[in-house]
């Protein structure tokens, strides 16, 4: 049977237990676990990977379908994940998942990557009460979470019919267990007609506690209007826009709510000229932020575009 492809039901590249390892130039597509995992790892690097077609694999005979582009699990520190595609995962883009409260992760860095057609979310934090500390998410651009899983997501007890479709997915047990999250200069476009944001009780503690900062962000619907904010897990909505500006202190003072980001073209995820996602960013450069996707610089100083892409033009 010429050009048949199987997914074999285990992780594309697992690292365990592991310190000092850069995965960097490689594409890992059609497996039916995560297509890379750190579990308990340190001083660790995913960079410039395509990570595409994976997940859907059934955990361990548990009847749950499992399977997002990256997992950090258990524990790790000091991670970094940039300018990587993820793309066609069967739940989310990037997540953490300590599974336990006697685990702790920490200084994990996501920045300048391209998450693409992710049903679940773009990015997932469940902290399952452990300790996450120094958890930065810069310039990634999330488009149309929604893929090839829509309607296939199913675990112990329920169903769903249809995407997600959020932004971000956060949640824990109900405590503060995060010091400092930054979630700067992101875009999330292309949001379905469900939610961008899901964990009410996840943010009202890190918020509370003021280890949460979302701002400099791009919000919008795919129709390209204010995406709303899931204020339970019962299905419970709001504007995000109102959640944004009634919380204390309030989140996305900088960012820009229903905003078309004005991409070059259909299919490419770069800004065109007058695209709102040009110059609307704070300055990461600082903090280690000097490139962008396409390995082009950042500015040192004055404003970041938005999103994966610094300059005009096209990829994908």
């Amino acid at each position: 049977m010429p050009g048949l492809q199987l997914a074999i039901d285990q992780a594309g590249a697992y690292l365990n237990l592991n310190s000092y390892i850069n995965i960097q130039n490689f594409n890992i597509q059609f497996c039916a676990d995560s297509g890379v995992v750190f579990n308990q790892t340190t001083n660790t690097i995913l960079r410039d990977c395509t990570v595409q077609w994976v997940g859907g694999g059934n955990q361990n005979g548990s009847n749950i379908r499992y399977g997002d582009g990256f997992d950090v699990i258990q524990s790790g520190n000091n991670i970094i994940v940039e300018r990587c595609i993820f793309n066609q995962c069967y739940a989310t883009g990037p997540s953490i998942q300590p599974l336990s409260a006697s685990m702790s992760v920490s200084n994990v860095t996501f920045r300048n990557n391209a998450i693409l057609n992710t049903p679940q979310a773009g990015l997932m934090i469940e902290t399952a009460g452990a300790t996450l500390t120094n958890i930065f998410f810069y310039n990634n651009t999330i488009f149309n979470p929604g893929g090839w899983s829509n309607g296939q997501i199913w675990g112990n007890n329920f169903v769903l019919s249809g995407p997600l479709q959020y932004g971000l997915f956060h949640d824990d047990s109900g405590v503060n267990t995060v010091n400092n999250y930054q979630n700067l200069n992101n875009v999330y476009a292309g949001l379905g007609d469900s939610c961008s944001i899901r964990g009410p009780q996840v943010f009202t503690d890190w918020q509370g506690s003021g280890n949460m900062l979302l701002d400099y962000n791009l919000w919008s619907r795919a129709d390209g209007t204010v995406p709303l904010y899931c204020a339970s897990s019962s299905g419970g909505t709001e504007n995000l826009s109102v959640w944004a500006a009634g919380d204390t202190p309030p989140q996305e003072v900088h960012g820009q709510i229903g905003v078309s980001p004005g991409f070059v073209a259909p299919g490419h995820l770069s800004p065109g000229a007058g695209s709102n996602m040009l110059n609307a960013g704070t300055n990461l450069y600082g903090v280690g932020v000097v490139w962008d996707y396409n390995h082009l610089p950042r500015p040192s100083s004055g404003p970041f575009t938005v999103g994966a892409i610094q300059y005009v033009g096209g990829f994908l």
